[in-house]
């Protein structure tokens, strides 16, 4: 029987996504192997690094590192969707939008769903939210999969 949900934590995150424990920014990231969807989170404790170095007046999560979150649930969403294409991928496209600020103690929910996936180009768009439903952040990404890419006739 084929396996509806794929769950990511720790290793095998830091594995997938090809990076150090430093740089994962999310707790765990859930597939759904049947539907194009994945839902990661993230638990801010208040001790992560980049609390006390970025805005230390009014300590926030960076916009960039929330960010990498919405990408690295993407990712591992993309990783089981494309079986067998590489790891290696270059985002071409992007566009983020910070609707408010993540800070410590805040627990947020990332909502990836891939919109298109053909011929070594996927699409994607991500969600974060926070307390009560409320969207912090929205994000649409393309990812182009090099050695997978097929160009069309005539070329």
């Amino acid at each position: 029987m084929k396996e509806l949900l794929r769950r990511f934590t720790g290793e095998t995150l830091t594995e997938v996504l090809g990076i150090t424990d430093q740089f994962v920014m999310v707790d765990a990231v859930t597939v759904n192997t049947v539907s194009p969807h994945a839902t990661g989170v993230k638990s801010l404790t208040g001790n992560e690094w980049y609390f006390s170095c970025h805005l230390i007046d009014e300590a926030v999560m960076p916009a960039t590192l929330i960010t990498e979150a919405m990408l690295q649930t993407l990712v591992c969403l993309l990783y089981v969707k494309n079986v067998g294409y590489s790891r290696r991928a270059f985002i071409t496209d992007y566009r983020v939008n910070i609707r408010h600020f993540v800070k410590p103690g805040d627990s947020i929910d990332i909502r990836a769903e891939m919109t298109y996936s053909r011929r070594g180009v996927s699409k994607g768009v991500v969600l974060v939210y926070g307390m009560n439903n409320q969207v912090l952040a929205s994000g649409s990404f393309k990812y182009v999969f090099p050695s997978e890419i097929i160009a069309p006739r005539g070329f």
